[in-house]
């Protein structure tokens, strides 16, 4: 679309996949008091280990973890060392030995690697995840060696904590880095990671972790920040359905495919639960609404209330003179009425994508609520 006149739509998707939006999500923010003990999980038995008095290779062991991490009953220590070495340590006679080096390379900006240990894929051992200043790594012991996949962090910036797990309470876990005082969230999508960073504003954060808070059922993010522990919980901003764009002066598989970036987006975005295209289709066939004319505001909210959405996106795809558009109006279930429209026109890639991204934060804005 470097000529204003095509929506590319695969190139346009790879390149969603890696922005990083730097607005706030929609947590909110509850400040412990007192402050509780900060949870660690896989923490090594100090009088068993004895690593607080051992050094390898003249570098200081820290904040080691211990797990049984190839599944072979034996426990063994993960450790960060001081300058940025990550090692697999067997417990000796005499103390902790280095039995391999897992990550051997400069880190710049950090004075060690924040560690965090989980499940990562069904059926397979728990891996470790290592947080460092230009990539995250995620190592699991499979068929007799190591694997490694590594995502990069975006801005080079030092971490001083890294977690994974199902913060959201929707089903899907997701990776979390601290740096200075603002988190990256790492989604997975169909086309791979998306970052996604945002501040809290709640100081600088030293260690992030995730946990079910006592007589809770959610999972929140933990953070311990130098003014204390808060808990972030996670907030849905509903559902919705984004139909197909109508055509004006362009193709339907334009409007379509316009159509399906912005359902990536909000995807991408998580703060609303968005429905997949093939079940808005098939269920408003069904009713016989598909052909009705959904640019009608009555008849859109008719069938949001069809789909269970607290919203639906209807709008059009257009191209005036050399200028291309897209007029959108969020409708509400609720009310019946468009609470919101937009008008958004573009003549290149990079302006059609900010284009997507207004219309998806006009759908679903992420929103952030510190104390």
């Amino acid at each position: 679309m470097a000529d204003g006149k095509q929506v590319s739509c695969a190139a346009a998707l790879a390149s969603l996949s890696l922005i990083a939006s730097t607005v706030g999500a929609s947590w909110r923010v509850e400040k412990l008091e007192p402050s509780p003990a900060f949870p660690v999980r896989h923490v090594c038995d100090a009088t068993r280990w004895h690593q607080d008095i051992v050094k390898e290779r003249g570098l200081a062991i820290i904040d080691p973890l211990c797990a049984d991490l190839r599944g072979d009953g034996r426990e063994r220590m993960y450790a960060s060392l001081s300058e940025g070495p990550v090692v697999e340590m067997e417990l000796m006679p005499d103390g902790p030995r280095t039995s391999e080096t897992l990550i051997d390379e400069p880190n710049p900006g950090l004075a060690s690697a924040p560690l965090s240990i989980a499940p990562y894929k069904p059926g397979a051992n728990p891996s470790l995840f290592v947080g460092g200043a230009e990539r995250v790594n995620i190592l699991t012991w499979n068929d007799g060696r190591w694997e490694r996949e590594s995502l990069p962090t975006g801005d080079g910036s030092g971490l001083s904590g890294i977690a994974f797990g199902d913060a959201r309470g929707d089903g899907r876990a997701r990776i979390y880095t601290a740096f200075d005082g603002s988190l990256a969230e790492y989604s997975p999508t169909p086309l791979g990671w998306h970052r996604q960073v945002f501040s809290p504003r709640l100081g600088m954060i030293r260690r992030l972790a995730i946990e079910k808070a006592a007589g809770r059922s959610a999972t929140a993010l933990r953070l311990e920040t130098d003014h204390g522990v808060y808990s972030l919980r996670w907030r849905n901003e509903g559902r919705v359905a984004v139909l197909d764009f109508d055509a004006r002066n362009r193709s339907p598989e334009e409007a379509t495919g316009f159509s399906a970036l912005l359902r990536t987006r909000l995807f991408q975005i998580g703060n609303c639960r968005v429905l997949e295209r093939s079940a808005v289709v098939t269920l408003l066939r069904e009713r016989a609404l598909l052909s009705a004319g959904l640019l009608d505001p009555a008849s859109a909210s008719r069938a949001a209330t069809l789909l269970g959405t607290d919203r639906i996106i209807i709008g059009s795809l257009g191209r005036e003179a050399e200028k291309n558009f897209a007029d959108v109006r969020i409708v509400s279930s609720r009310t019946g009425t468009a609470s919101r429209s937009e008008y958004v026109v573009w003549n290149s890639d990079a302006e059609m994508e900010k284009a997507v991204e207004l219309l998806a934060q006009a759908a679903c804005p992420d929103t952030s609520r510190p104390p």
